[in-house]
């Protein structure tokens, strides 16, 4: 029974793919497939480094995890969770030196 679903749902899929695969149309469905992979390939990337980058800043090693999130900066400037953790990032770095001023006379 799933096994039916599962063909009758595909073949809902055929006709709309069926102009992509077209002679006609291959130019056009190569690009769409390489910019595709290569959007999939740049969300994979950032996802990985800002998972890295978020074990480091969670192991309190502040610089690795800087050095993460500049990555992603450096590639997308307008990402809002490495904006944030770099924020933490130096709030915690400003407390330390805070703490080390005070403590030192």
């Amino acid at each position: 029974m799933a096994k039916k679903a599962a063909m009758d749902k595909a073949s809902t899929f055929r006709p709309r793919l069926w102009p992509l695969c077209s002679k006609r149309s291959a130019a056009k469905t190569a690009y769409y497939t390489r910019t595709t992979v290569e959007g999939a390939k740049s969300r994979i990337r950032r996802s990985a480094t800002l998972t890295i980058a978020l074990v480091y800043f969670n192991r309190s090693d502040l610089p690795k995890a800087t050095e993460e999130y500049q990555t992603v900066l450096k590639s997308n400037p307008k990402d809002g969770p490495a904006h944030f953790y770099m924020g933490m990032i130096y709030r915690a770095q400003s407390a330390a030196a805070s703490k080390e001023y005070q403590s030192n006379p």
